[in-house]
């Protein structure tokens, strides 16, 4: 059974996380991300339903829960230039106040076994702005972790209208805007958190497919509004198609190939890609 880690051996990984990025910019790399997402050791101390300290600086509040990531950049800071670049992946669900209840009502998503997610996010956009006060280049939105992933990618709901059915060279018809949205698993979240920042670039990713839904990820919703969606991420699609980006960018195709849903859902194909 899992057990919390002693303020030493927290300290200790913090270094190895520092050591780590230090021995990448001399090995001549551009930058890291950090995995703050997903479940990971770093999403952990962020969830406050998985950071349970409460006798230390690493637990309770935010920004203890926040620590053990902030401190990390601010040691990669002092010990690699300007120049090198930092992001962080975080979770768009690690911080939505959860309770339990039936139906879905108001500002709240459907959440694992029956729950409601509060999609205030507050949370979430405190930390993205700590970030951004300590120089990181740029956030990247996901959703979900090994326990429980954001509605719809494990059974393959919500995937948006418009397919190409694995032909390249016919174009698609239009889908609407609502569906072409789904594409974009996080995109409300990207959208929230984006409003907070000035400097710290964000990056969007999770389902996308069409180019079309791509560019318009990138679209502010409404005028004005400080919505600013940077960069859009692909991940299965580049394992199954590597080249995908130039493809698209050249015009020679408007989309990635839609492959069959296999059996397992979300985790064979994470499977398959890996």
């Amino acid at each position: 059974p899992p057990r919390a880690l002693t303020t030493e051996e927290i300290q200790s990984i913090i270094a190895r996380f520092v050591k780590t990025s230090e021995i990448l910019y001399e090995a001549g790399f551009d930058g890291v991300e950090l995995h703050a997402a997903h479940g990971y050791l770093i999403s952990q101390f962020l969830n406050p339903r998985s950071n349970e300290r409460t006798h230390d600086q690493y637990g309770g509040s935010l920004e203890n829960r926040a620590r053990f990531l902030t401190e990390i950049v601010e040691g990669i800071k002092r010990v690699t230039p300007k120049e090198f670049s930092i992001g962080v992946k975080l979770n768009s669900v690690d911080f939505g106040r959860r309770r339990q209840g039936g139906g879905v009502s108001g500002g709240a998503a459907a959440g694992p076994e029956g729950e409601e997610v509060d999609e205030d996010l507050e949370e979430a956009v405190k930390v993205a702005v700590m970030l951004e006060e300590l120089g990181v280049d740029f956030i990247e939105i996901s959703g979900g972790s090994y326990e429980s992933f954001a509605a719809g990618l494990l059974d393959g709901k919500g995937v948006p209208g418009g397919s190409t059915n694995g032909d390249k060279t016919k174009k698609p018809n239009a889908a609407a805007s609502s569906t072409q949205k789904r594409e974009a698993h996080f995109a409300v979240f990207a959208e929230r958190i984006s409003r907070a920042l000035k400097t710290t670039k964000v990056i969007l990713t999770g389902g996308f497919v069409s180019a079309s839904a791509m560019t318009d990820s990138l679209k502010p919703t409404s005028p004005n509004n400080g919505t600013h969606i940077d960069m859009v991420g692909l991940g299965r699609t580049i394992c199954q198609e590597p080249d995908l980006p130039n493809q698209i960018l050249s015009g020679a195709v408007t989309g990635a190939v839609r492959l069959p849903k296999t059996p397992g859902g979300f985790f064979d194909d994470v499977f398959i890609c890996g």
